[in-house]
């Protein structure tokens, strides 16, 4: 099960490695959904997906401190 779940995070990290902006927080988002993918830090070291965490943050700054919550990946795909 360990080797599926890496396998399946492979794949998430091919992709960060290319997205930028929005198309990284969906990354993240899709990931963080995926069934059998429990661990997500080699993820979080990618530096597009560093540059995105830093998009989500300006992005929940901007819609206000009362929608702050609602503007993690998760929230905004629906997936919380």
């Amino acid at each position: 099960m360990a080797d599926d779940s890496a396998a399946k995070l492979e794949s998430f990290l091919s992709l960060a490695k290319g997205a930028r902006g929005r198309a990284a927080a969906a990354v993240i988002a899709d990931a963080t959904a995926a069934p059998g993918v429990f661990a997500f830090g080699e993820l979080l070291d990618v530096p597009h997906i560093k540059e995105a965490r830093g998009f989500i943050r300006r992005a929940a700054c901007e819609q206000g401190s009362e929608r702050a919550t609602d503007a993690s990946p998760l929230r905004a795909a629906g997936r919380l």
